[in-house]
């Protein structure tokens, strides 16, 4: 059976805020006259808006107008071999390809009436996340115990905090933290790069005697070298991922040693299916994954579809403090507390990525919305760049 071809007539891209955090969302139209959503991130938000509209642009668009789409994993091999000499898939244009990459997936399976789980091969209908939550200095043991009680109440059992620049007295707070949680929920730390190889070995050797059982990105991950050694000699766990570009580098991290879990995000590591790629890297070398997510209510809709098909997946991660606006551009929104049941997330079962996007309210919140039509071309995919001749 042939697959209906289709074609991309028009792009969105809106640069919107929350609480003062950029964010990036891009949507597609298709010829059958459906649109999805899609999102990037950098990390944290998407810093620098006005990059993914130029590349969406001038890089993306012309290239979408090409004949013969039949796919998204088509198109995303399309995109990526087109692209990966020239200019190059890291930072931005790999963001890029994963908003594009993951509205189409929004499109088609609406288009066909099918959620992206399901055509992903996604085998899990909830899954765990971790409360992310705030930096130690942000506020007293108590403070942070606050914020967290409500979401183990639903019965999630970890939870991230953060390391500032002052990790003496930010240990410090942790420990109160730790005591008053006792023993039965799971701390995650992040170092944000923060710290040199000495300081983060020490780091470790303190989270370890709090039963800390993740540190996060703790040294610059380019310092491959030095990443390699903390791997080898922490204490505890060492976690890295959402800095990293698509598939072949969390390959040599691997290779490398690394990392002990891997942290992928489908809005920055290049889209759904280099997220799958990156699973089964994992499930090779049996390491733990633990999605990242820091962006908006589309990234994680996207996160949650592409980690139910992940062999090794422990719990995704859940910024509820970034998440408490998102109501504001979806007509309903089923990532609250409310919707928790024992720690877990359902994956969404409507159609694409299930999730119903407001774009009147996205609209009124945006800074900027920059529309781009794509107009039909008869240039064809070139082989060479496929590696394939």
């Amino acid at each position: 059976m042939s697959l209906p071809a289709f074609r991309v007539e028009d792009l969105r891209v809106y640069d919107f805020e929350f609480d003062g955090l950029p964010h990036a969302m891009v949507r597609v139209r298709l010829d059958q006259g459906v649109t999805g959503f899609g999102e990037a991130s950098d990390g944290y938000g998407f810093a620098h808006p006005g990059l993914l509209r130029t590349i969406v642009q001038d890089v993306l668009a012309p290239l979408l107008g090409r004949p013969g789409l039949v796919s998204v994993p088509q198109v995303a091999g399309l995109l990526k071999a087109e692209l990966r000499r020239r200019p190059g898939l890291a930072g931005p244009v790999g963001h890029a390809v994963s908003a594009v990459e993951m509205a189409l997936w929004d499109a088609v399976g609406r288009r066909d009436g099918l959620s992206v789980r399901s055509m992903l091969g996604g085998h899990r209908e909830r899954l765990g996340v971790y409360a992310s939550s705030h930096f130690l200095f942000q506020g007293d043991a108590d403070w942070h115990v606050r914020h967290l009680e409500p979401w183990l109440a639903r019965g999630v059992s970890a939870a991230k905090l953060r390391l500032g620049l002052d990790w003496r007295t930010d240990l410090a707070t942790l420990a109160q933290v730790r005591d008053r949680l006792g023993p039965a929920v799971d701390i995650f730390v992040d170092g944000t790069e923060h710290y040199s190889l000495d300081t983060a070995l020490r780091v470790s050797r303190a989270l370890a005697d709090l039963g800390v059982s993740m540190f996060e990105e703790p040294i610059p991950q380019e310092r491959h070298l030095g990443v390699q050694r903390l791997v080898d000699q922490s204490a505890v766990a060492i976690g890295y991922g959402e800095h990293f570009g698509m598939a072949g580098d969390y390959d040599r991290a691997l290779r490398d040693g690394r990392a002990d879990v891997l942290q992928p995000d489908p809005a920055t590591s290049g889209g759904l299916l280099e997220m799958l790629r990156i699973g089964e890297l994992a499930a090779l070398a049996g390491v733990p994954v633990m999605p990242h997510s820091a962006a908006g209510p589309v990234a994680f809709a996207a996160n949650l579809h592409a980690s139910s098909a992940l062999t090794t997946l422990r719990l995704v991660e859940f910024p509820y403090s970034m998440a408490e606006p998102w109501h504001e551009i979806l007509d309903a929104n089923p990532f609250t507390l409310e919707h928790l049941e024992a720690g877990a997330f359902a994956v969404p079962t409507g159609p694409g990525l299930g999730i119903e996007v407001d774009e009147a309210a996205l609209a009124g919140r945006s800074t900027r919305v920059l529309d781009i039509e794509v107009p039909p071309s008869t240039a064809a995919w070139t082989d060479w760049s496929q590696g394939n001749v």
